[in-house]
């Protein structure tokens, strides 16, 4: 059974295959521990749908940058099965999901992730502090912004990405 998933750039051109690839991936259920669907924006809405009621109890980790970029399309589903995980996730990434509806978080269940230790909202137009402390019922969240500027200004540096 599927255990870790690395889609990323898989659907970038068009989504032909993504609703079976996605069917398959749903069905991976309580094995599925990593999903990886970063920069595969062109995922039809009707391939998020059949994420929807979708049970992930072991996830742990999941990258879903600049899938939502075009339109929030599917970003319902994708996070309520991503909320299933409860507070067995530990890293969220939504970098450059900027077209993801504030519907699509109130659907999520208060301290649904509350043990969170990176998540990555930069470009996430919808969400504000305060959602997020629902969200983690005010676990503090290191965002992986400032662990990448933490890091950096320790080894001497400034702004992550410049000399």
């Amino acid at each position: 059974s599927l255990q870790e998933v690395d889609l990323s750039f898989c659907f970038t051109g068009d989504g032909a295959g993504a609703t079976e690839v996605l069917r398959a991936v749903a069905s991976a259920g309580a094995s599925l521990t990593k999903l990886n669907l970063a920069n595969c924006h062109a995922i039809p809405a009707e391939a998020w749908k059949i994420l929807d009621n979708t049970e992930w109890p072991s996830l742990q980790e999941v990258d879903l940058s600049f899938c939502f970029t075009g339109d929030g399309a599917g970003a319902t589903e994708v996070l309520r099965a991503v909320a299933s995980a409860g507070p067995r996730l530990t890293k969220l990434n939504l970098i450059g999901c900027g077209k993801i509806p504030a519907e699509a978080f109130a659907t999520i269940p208060d301290c649904t992730w509350s043990n969170l230790e990176y998540w990555n909202t930069y470009g996430v137009l919808e969400i504000n502090d305060e959602e997020k402390a629902r969200l983690t019922g005010g676990a503090q969240v290191r965002h992986v912004w400032e662990a990448l500027q933490l890091r950096r200004m320790r080894r001497g540096g400034g702004h992550p990405g410049r000399g």
